[in-house]
């Protein structure tokens, strides 16, 4: 088990640990898909950091069906994102930056040791359980719904599928559990199962693993983030509007097999519609029965809008 170096040692030596840190821990994820880090041991900062986790703002934006890729397999719980401008969250910040450290470590020597381009990480992700039942209620996530669609949430769900490459999970706080990593198709590694402690931080392929994560204790408390890669040739295709004019291609690159394509181009609401056009259509019947019998709208100027004899003659 790999460990943090700790904030005593002298400004250099320490820069130069956490260098040795970050290449031993790609060779180790690079041979195992998964690594586990020691962290310095801080009781203050705990014990503060699961107080702010309690008096975060919890969200039930996250949809039913996404829950897995962010929570993992048939996990019950509560998130709050981390706003790094709220002052009063010093100790859940100071968590967040450990984050940020290890993701600026590992940008430079992703591309040879890990294959992908570091683009940077998410915003940190507060886990914590609900507190009783009526809480649970209350942020049950909602289903996908089609407006959900039409607004682009699934899309941007899925081009983050694409993106993700390392899962960092700092945990907290628990009285012990499991966390077990479930090979995702297409992985020849098999399932492994760690023990869960204080004062760690896990560090995965989360695009070769699912998870399962299951603490113990009263106040569990964990704090994800995800690293992600725009080296990836289908999201720079799907930034750029490479397959506007190809909308099964479009449907493939989004991982959706099933069903009818994704319509491409311009997307509008119709809220409601009339028709009053020339050729007797007076009605919406009457504009789809001109439309579908080929006719079109050219008539003869009505006596009612002006005499066109007085205006017109038979030549033009």
């Amino acid at each position: 088990m790999l460990t943090w170096p700790s904030e005593d040692v002298e400004t250099p030596e320490r820069v130069r640990q956490l260098n040795d840190l970050a290449c031993s821990l790609v060779d180790v994820i690079a041979e195992q898909g998964w690594s586990l880090i020691t962290m310095p041991e801080d009781q203050l900062l705990r014990d503060t950091a699961i107080s702010e986790a309690r008096s975060l703002n919890h969200s039930s934006a996250l949809r039913r069906e996404f829950l897995p890729d962010y929570l993992g397999k048939d996990s019950h719980s509560k998130v709050g994102i981390l706003d790094d401008r709220r002052s009063e969250t010093w100790a859940l910040q100071e968590v967040d930056a450990e984050l940020t450290a290890l993701c600026k470590l590992l940008a430079p020597i992703t591309p040879d040791a890990l294959g992908f381009t570091c683009a940077g990480r998410r915003k940190g992700m507060v886990w914590t359980p609900f507190r009783d039942f009526e809480e649970a209620e209350r942020l049950q996530a909602q289903r996908l719904s089609e407006e959900d669609v039409d607004a682009g949430v699934l899309e941007s769900h899925l081009q983050f599928i694409q993106k993700r490459k390392l899962c960092l999970m700092r945990w907290i706080s628990n009285e012990g559990g499991v966390m077990e990593l479930l090979p995702r198709p297409g992985n020849a590694r098999g399932p492994t199962s760690i023990p869960l402690s204080e004062g760690k931080l896990l560090i995965f392929r989360c695009d070769e693993f699912g998870f399962n994560y299951k603490p113990l204790g009263q106040e569990p408390v964990v704090l994800t983030t995800w690293i992600v890669d725009t080296g990836s040739k289908v999201v720079q295709q799907l930034a750029t509007g490479y397959f506007g004019v190809d909308s099964m291609q479009h449907s493939e690159a989004l991982g959706i097999l099933v069903g009818p394509p994704i319509p491409t181009g311009h997307r509008m609401h119709v809220m409601a519609m009339h028709g009053h056009l020339p050729g007797g259509a007076l009605d919406l019947d009457g504009v789809e029965c001109m439309l579908t019998s080929g006719t079109d709208g050219f008539v003869q100027i009505p006596s009612t809008r002006f005499d066109i004899d007085l205006y017109c003659t038979q030549d033009g």
